[in-house]
């Protein structure tokens, strides 16, 4: 009993407080529907500016079906097109996966396995013309892939882990 006379009287304290500092209070609300706000606010003008409505937002140029994460789910041998082992690639780490991730803000961040603290070499900016996806890292390593339409995956060349030119395979997660 003695925390709702409390409670109740907080909120008394609190509209009378509101009265004295410009609020307003319809008598009546049961009859009619009235906004409360403040009345020694300033109005402010909304945003008008040219440069708001109609600069394109990044996301507007990146394709919808690109964005997202994507998990590794296999590679092939680019030479023969047999499949080559993740494992084998980057070893036991793979079991803590790959992914590859597409913001809406044009960056992209690429993990596999166990990775350093060198984001340079795993992130970056990238742009998509077509099917074509360009791997801006922010090392300076520039790479390419492929959106795979015909069966929703994206092929990832491997330039910098062996000798043998290696896809990467990539499934939306």
């Amino acid at each position: 009993m003695r925390k709702i006379i409390i409670f109740l009287t907080c909120i008394v304290v609190l509209i009378l407080a509101g009265c004295e500092n410009g609020f307003s209070i319809n008598p009546n609300p049961s009859m009619t529907t009235e906004v409360i706000k403040p009345t020694n606010t300033p109005e402010v003008e909304p945003i008008t500016t040219s440069s708001a409505t109609n600069s394109p937002a990044v996301k507007d140029n990146v394709p919808e079906y690109i964005m997202g994460t994507w998990m590794i789910s296999y590679a092939k041998n680019a030479n023969t097109g047999e499949d080559y082992s993740l494992q084998e690639l980057y070893g036991t780490g793979i079991q803590y996966g790959g992914t590859l991730t597409f913001n809406d803000d044009a960056t992209f961040k690429r993990y596999i396995g166990i990775t350093t603290e060198e984001t340079d070499r795993y992130e970056g900016t990238y742009s998509v013309q077509d099917n074509v996806i360009t791997l801006n890292f922010y090392n300076g390593t520039i790479n390419t892939a492929i959106y795979l339409r015909s069966t929703q995956e994206i092929e990832y060349y491997i330039k910098d882990i062996i000798e043998i030119p290696i896809h990467e395979y990539y499934t939306k997660y």
